[in-house]
């Protein structure tokens, strides 16, 4: 599918959808209070679905990551609070591993052979396909 102006709003609303179904199901002890009005923390799910709908190349660091295709960044979390200011509780993680970026944009290659964050990446996929089959199929509510 290509990422046209349309797709990638369309691919937002249905991932949102997605995403708080996904927190709702959650126990209570790990719930959120409420529901997210955005895809705030849900960037590892939105670049793993993004690679499977439109394609190329999941990029980023510690504090976010992202999609690239031919040059082109498609960030289904862009304009969210956490892309606009990471978390002071994320970076002191971060630092404490050696990693830190002032740009949650960048590409940290060093990230992609930390076997903590390559966990939490495998940890996002099946679920980020379920997502991605059902949206390519339109099996959408």
């Amino acid at each position: 599918m290509l990422p046209t102006e349309q797709a990638l709003e369309e691919a937002k609303r249905f991932c949102l959808l997605r995403w708080q179904e996904h927190l709702a199901k959650l126990p209570k002890r790990v719930r959120p209070a409420t529901l997210p009005a955005d895809l705030s923390n849900a960037c590892r799910f939105t670049a793993t679905f993004s690679k499977l709908v439109f394609g190329g190349e999941i990029q980023g660091n510690w504090y976010h990551v992202f999609c690239v295709l031919d040059n082109q960044v498609i960030d289904l979390t862009d304009g969210v609070q956490f892309v606009d200011g990471i978390p002071e509780q994320m970076m002191h993680q971060a630092k404490r591993l050696g990693f830190h970026v002032d740009n949650p944009m960048s590409h940290d290659r060093r990230v992609w052979q930390d076997k903590e964050f390559l966990r939490g990446m495998a940890s996002v996929y099946p679920l980020a396909y379920e997502w991605s089959e059902m949206f390519l199929n339109k099996q959408v509510d």
